[in-house]
């Protein structure tokens, strides 16, 4: 690593990127991973922020378990997985198009899980080896295409993600990592359902 400071930034250049590091404080500019392009970075979550807290206190116990594949551990921790991955701008489209709606409708307390009550108002489902799947679009449930922008997010942060341990890393693979991000950047549709082998 080549590191040099350029009028009070210090510039760090490896062979896959370089970052900048703002003299003085926590400011880090790099590739945003979903729209390629340099900026400040966030300490962006995998799972929302929101639904981390909307988990926690849907239930008696204080802490939620953290299931780490990589060394196949499970720990009662209230630690949120974070890592600089995606700018404000990302963050932002992230949440208008997809968590806002779908965290809203996760569980709130007594008496206040919308999409619960809505799953068991449901009259459209097919039972498949003792579980019941649901078609949303028969059953017309709202916001279908947010929960479906939402669960690809997760999916592709996850097969992104820079910290190996606490994700799928790489599992899209190189051609539908770049499918996920063009879509959930509004660039196509949807990818090919009969083209997804994890599918």
């Amino acid at each position: 690593m080549n590191s040099k400071v350029k009028g009070g930034i210090i510039v760090e250049n490896t062979a896959e990127t370089v970052t900048y590091f703002i003299k003085g404080s926590n400011l880090k500019l790099d590739k945003c991973e979903l729209c390629l392009e340099n900026k400040e970075l966030k300490n962006s979550h995998l799972m929302p922020k929101a639904l981390y807290k909307k988990l926690k206190g849907a239930f008696d116990g204080d802490d939620l378990v953290l299931n780490q594949s990589h060394d196949k551990s499970s720990v009662y921790t209230d630690f949120q997985i974070t890592a600089h991955f995606l700018c404000a701008e990302c963050e932002s489209l992230f949440s208008r198009l997809g968590e806002n709606s779908v965290v809203s409708e996760c569980h709130g307390g007594t008496d206040k899980f919308p999409l619960l009550h809505r799953i068991n108002e449901a009259k459209h489902f097919a039972s498949i080896r003792g579980e019941r799947w649901f078609n949303p679009i028969k059953c017309e449930f709202p916001n279908t295409e947010r929960y479906l922008y939402f669960a690809a997010s997760i999916i592709w942060r996850a097969s992104g993600w820079p910290v190996a341990k606490n994700a799928n890393q790489k599992s899209l693979g190189v051609h539908y990592q770049e499918e996920f991000r063009r879509y959930l950047l509004g660039e196509q549709g949807f990818p090919k359902m009969h083209t997804l082998l994890f599918m």
